[in-house]
């Protein structure tokens, strides 16, 4: 894999995990919220 290119995917690839894991804390603030 070229740098160049794996420059490119990385930053993505942390864009998404991090929106992946704010979205997984929303939804449990969420549910909590509903419990309780």
């Amino acid at each position: 894999m070229p740098p160049r290119q794996f420059e490119e995917v990385s930053p993505s690839a942390a864009t998404a995990l991090r929106t992946r894991f704010t979205h997984h804390r929303m939804r449990s603030v969420d549910y909590y919220h509903h419990l309780y």
